[in-house]
């Protein structure tokens, strides 16, 4: 999780809450990622659209290491 945060904050995102808290952004990323597979296949994705998925998909990613594949 982020250094900056607090015992507190790191238990709600790890909990239950962490669902809440990222909910809606699953839900914008899933949107988007809907539109984007409507495109023709060589149309990049803009460099905005990348850093904000990488942005979502990192705590994602931290949240499922233990996780198995």
């Amino acid at each position: 999780m982020n250094e900056d945060m607090t015992p507190e904050e790191v238990a709600f995102v790890q909990g239950i809450g962490a669902l809440e808290l990222y909910g809606p952004f699953f839900d914008a990323l899933y949107y988007e990622l809907r539109k984007q597979a409507r495109k023709q296949p060589n149309t990049p994705v803009s460099p905005y659209k990348a850093e904000s998925l990488n942005r979502v998909l990192a705590p994602l990613e931290e949240m499922m290491q233990g996780e198995e594949k």
